[in-house]
């Protein structure tokens, strides 16, 4: 895997970013004024400064988008020279850790914003308050968004990007099956076995220990009650439960991450899966015809896109390597954000 992602970061190829914090690893400028001795001789130009990214990007859409981004950085300014290091996801809080213990952060991360409040508290993500107003960070984005990188008005990155997860379901299973969209939990069942007896898969979902899980089964739960309380959480959990007794769900997704899940989508014996934006390009690639809609709700039609898009996202943060270089990384942020959203195309929003 992580020589196939070297081949692909040497291709520049174009989409979308998630949250990158800066390290509280200091970084020593080199100068560049001319030496003593050289007065009359051709002015040499200096020697970029290294700097080290690690992402957990996998997909070719992920990888193509960081590498665009990555690129464009480079090109536009001559003081700095990203590389980005892939790091597995479910490896990667503990090897953010493990690099603080051992004094070898990497400069920048890529990470997700359910981690982000542990890391602030153990002093790891630099605090970039007083570039706040330079950043647009009150300006330029949704308070929501905002309120996931700033802790006792101090800020610690810069929100860039978010998401959200659906339902994603096989559209030739579904004819076959004679099974329609289920808005409802009830229905959702009958449709999930129903696809099961007909010797399909009938819903994946990403229920691992880690942040995906908890993305993946939090919807679960606030389509239950909205408050997050017990009461939200059990039933909930009997639902998924229920599923996964019936044989609906295979007891399995305890271990699949979300592109797990997503590369078993493609194979085109499963019904119906939870996933998000980030998986269309490995859906598109293998041919499988799918349709996108909301996540069922637990009683009536489904409205969590308008009630809970901030409830349901992963936020993600974008934060420059240096604190002076922040003009050159909000363009190069805001030309992946266009390709983000050309990736993320207008029917992944679920309006109606």
């Amino acid at each position: 895997m992580k020589e196939q992602i070297k081949k692909q970061w040497k291709k520049r190829r174009a989409s979308a970013a998630f949250i990158i914090l800066i390290l509280v690893t200091v970084t020593i400028m080199t100068g560049c004024g001319t030496q003593p001795g050289t007065a009359g001789k051709s002015e040499e130009v200096p020697e970029k400064e290294q700097l080290v990214l690690w992402s957990y990007y996998e997909t070719d859409a992920q990888i193509q988008g960081l590498n665009d981004l990555v690129a464009d950085f480079n090109d536009a300014q001559d003081r700095y020279e990203i590389e980005w290091e892939y790091v597995t996801m479910s490896d990667f809080d503990r090897r953010i850790s493990r690099a603080y213990t051992e004094k070898a952060l990497p400069d920048i991360v890529l990470i997700d914003n359910p981690d982000m409040l542990r890391f602030i508290q153990l002093g790891i993500f630099e605090d970039i308050t007083d570039y706040a107003g330079d950043l647009g960070l009150e300006e330029d984005y949704y308070p929501a968004s905002v309120s996931t990188v700033r802790k006792n008005g101090h800020y610690y990155g810069v929100p860039f990007n978010s998401n959200n997860v659906c339902l994603i379901y096989n559209k030739e299973i579904s004819e076959n099956a004679g099974l329609t969209v289920p808005e409802t939990w009830d229905k959702f069942t009958d449709a999930a076995k129903l696809a099961a007896r007909n010797g399909y898969e009938g819903f994946l979902m990403s229920c691992i220990n880690s942040e995906q899980g908890a993305f993946q089964l939090l919807s679960w739960i606030l389509s239950a009650s909205e408050r997050m309380d017990r009461k939200g959480i059990t039933e909930a959990f009997s639902f998924l439960l229920d599923l996964v007794n019936a044989g609906a769900l295979s007891a399995e997704c305890l271990n699949y991450s979300q592109t797990d899940i997503a590369r078993k989508f493609s194979q085109g014996k499963t019904a119906m899966m939870e996933n998000g934006p980030w998986v269309y390009s490995m859906l598109d690639e293998s041919g499988v015809p799918y349709g996108l809609a909301p996540l069922p709700a637990r009683k009536g039609p489904p409205s969590f896109w308008e009630e809970k898009i901030w409830a349901f996202s992963v936020e993600k943060t974008w934060t420059e390597a240096s604190p002076s270089s922040n003009t050159v990384w909000r363009k190069a942020a805001w030309k992946s954000s266009a390709a983000q959203h050309r990736c993320c195309r207008p029917e992944s929003s679920l309006q109606k």
